[in-house]
């Protein structure tokens, strides 16, 4: 490669970096609803304060002081002082992508959910979780959601009832099993248009959480549009090549 074609390489880069750069400012700015004047990195702690979920914080840091050695160069020179590798431009990339075109839940999640009552039997939920190799159930009376009947809430009441040889699951409802899951957020709502990066910080911060349940507005609704497990959240981090804990 002639030194010409090099500065060209070094400037299509740079000019990506500073392209991707300059969106996620604007979005920064336009969240946090600030003036034109505010230095960028004083955008950093606070959006991320707003928008814990979203990757790459300490990355902007370091691309905020190749963005000021950049513009203070001659960006139209053949062999700029300072250029953006082409990591940096792939790091920048990503970043931009889960601030300004994430993936939303639904379009992850989506799913029929499963739900039962608080009259339902035990013994009627271990067959559905046979049949349909569910684990989770959103507890709902009529429209009024009661809590989340897990196949750990199952097993722990079990283990605490074992001892009573005469108990029969047909006899033990599913609102008894509740009394054990209460003190507990074993679940967390979220509405559709919510990024898949905010299902995996609330798992990574709450070691109890079982469920997030995903509804129209992210309410109680019984209109359930989609669940996300733990399990689901493991499989969309090895499927991008980073099981990683996103609050970290």
């Amino acid at each position: 490669m002639s030194m010409a074609e090099d500065g060209e390489t070094l400037m299509t880069l740079t000019q990506q970096f500073m392209d991707y750069f300059n969106q996620i400012e604007q979005h920064m700015r336009t969240v946090l609803v600030a003036p034109p004047g505010q230095p960028f990195r004083s955008l950093i702690t606070p959006y991320y304060q707003k928008c814990p979920w979203v990757v790459g914080e300490s990355d902007l840091n370091s691309f905020a002081s190749l963005r000021n050695a950049v513009v203070h160069t001659t960006l139209d020179s053949a062999c700029p002082l300072f250029s953006a590798s082409e990591e940096a431009v792939r790091k920048i990339k990503i970043i931009a992508a889960h601030m300004l075109r994430p993936e939303l839940v639904l379009a992850r999640f989506g799913r029929t959910v499963e739900t039962v009552t608080p009259d339902a039997t035990v013994f009627s939920v271990l067959m559905l979780i046979r049949e349909r190799d569910y684990t989770q159930f959103p507890v709902y009376e009529k429209t009024n959601f009661h809590g989340l009947l897990t196949e750990n809430g199952i097993t722990r009441w079990l283990a605490r009832n074992v001892a009573e040889q005469s108990i029969s699951l047909s006899d033990v409802y599913v609102r008894d099993l509740l009394t054990l899951e209460e003190g507990k957020r074993r679940h967390e709502f979220l509405p559709s248009d919510a990024p898949t990066d905010r299902v995996a910080y609330l798992y990574a911060t709450n070691p109890d959480l079982e469920a997030v349940l995903i509804t129209p507005d992210g309410t109680v609704s019984h209109n359930l549009k989609g669940i996300a497990t733990r399990y689901d959240v493991i499989q969309l981090r090895a499927a991008e090549g980073r099981i990683s804990n996103p609050a970290t």
